[in-house]
């Protein structure tokens, strides 16, 4: 909690703490009726936690991070998300940072669909929003900013279905691990898997993705890496990655995050290639999920300890990211491979 909120804005401001306020403010003050939460790089946690301390006071906030896992090790945004919102944030008349009239747009139904749910003031049989929500005139009032007038149903679905096309939806590798379970979750998550389960062949459901990351790029390394992942799987495509695939990578799966902490700064550890093979499991009794995600895990783990243990650099790496289910897979291919995934996956060689 702080007190003599505007002065401690002020402070934040002269100290540099990289901030900006979400939710919670009604005229540029404090709202009576809810916490103030905040979003701020991960790197500035002691500048603030150092300003609050001269602030006390009973106003409440939350705090949420850029990169830093804020809900039971997730992020409260995708990280690549909540850069957007520091980077374009503006000042309101109180000098406060604030979101700009479309971040605040997208970044508020994305607190409402994916981390709240059908909560009080929206209708419980179709998830619609109603007058009774406190964020039903904003809602309204930055849609008219925003020119989106008509241009989504106001529900959780159509919200959803909103923040997809604007590609600020959560994406599926983190829908289906999120911890806060809630009906407006499942629902999302099912919808999204079903598609994929529909392309999914069951011939094609012990296929496995592993991404080899940034801090691998080193061509001993790298051959090592295939060699461990050819010693377990059929590999069916290895492929050293675009920009423009590194940068849907990035935005579409979670991919551990994608950031980690060096020296107290946290900082990206792009895709470097994608490797899509075949496990030798075959699904017999149902568990093939369950199997394929600790088969994954294991040589996930061989790898990081093997490449720590004889390439030692100042920070430990983690190098590779891989797929938990056949869904997770498909999804990374038609976001990674958007125009080619039918040629991948209809392959002979696939």
């Amino acid at each position: 909690m702080i007190g003599n909120f505007h002065a401690f804005i002020r402070a934040l401001n002269q100290s540099g703490v990289d901030y900006v306020v979400l939710r919670g403010l009604h005229d540029g003050n404090p709202s009576p009726d809810e916490d103030v939460d905040f979003i701020l790089k991960a790197s500035h946690i002691l500048k603030i936690i150092g300003v609050a301390a001269r602030f006390p006071g009973s106003i409440p906030c939350d705090v949420y991070f850029d990169t830093y896992q804020s809900v039971e090790c997730y992020p409260y945004f995708p990280p690549v998300f909540a850069l957007k919102i520091l980077e374009k944030k503006v000042k309101n008349n109180q000098d406060c940072y604030v979101p700009n009239d479309y971040y605040h747009l997208v970044s508020l139904l994305y607190h409402l669909t994916y981390h709240k749910g059908l909560i009080k003031g929206f209708n419980q049989n179709d998830g619609k929003i109603t007058p009774e929500n406190k964020y039903y005139e904003t809602i309204l009032y930055l849609i008219e900013c925003n020119g989106f007038k008509d241009r989504f149903e106001l529900s959780l679905n159509g919200f959803h279905q909103f923040l997809k096309n604007e590609n600020f939806n959560m994406p599926y590798d983190m829908l289906v691990k999120w911890p806060k379970r809630n009906e407006t979750i499942d629902a999302i998550t099912k919808m999204e898997e079903q598609p994929l389960r529909e392309e999914l062949l069951t011939d094609k459901k012990n296929i496995v993705v592993f991404i080899i990351r940034d801090d691998a790029a080193q061509a001993d390394i790298i051959e090592y890496i295939k060699g461990v992942i050819s010693d377990n799987y059929s590999i069916l495509l290895s492929k050293e990655l675009t920009e423009e695939q590194i940068n849907c990578a990035i935005q579409f799966t979670r991919g551990g995050n994608w950031i980690e902490l060096d020296k107290k700064k946290f900082h990206l550890v792009a895709p470097y290639s994608i490797v899509v093979c075949r496990s030798n499991y075959v699904d017999t009794d149902g568990g093939g999920k369950e199997y394929l995600a600790k088969e994954c895990a294991k040589i996930k783990n061989e790898i990081r300890t093997y490449v720590n243990e004889n390439f030692p650099s100042k920070h430990k790496r983690h190098l590779i990211h891989g797929t938990d289910s056949p869904y997770e897979a498909l999804d990374y291919i038609k976001k990674i491979f958007p125009q080619d995934y039918m040629k991948i996956i209809t392959s002979k060689k696939f």
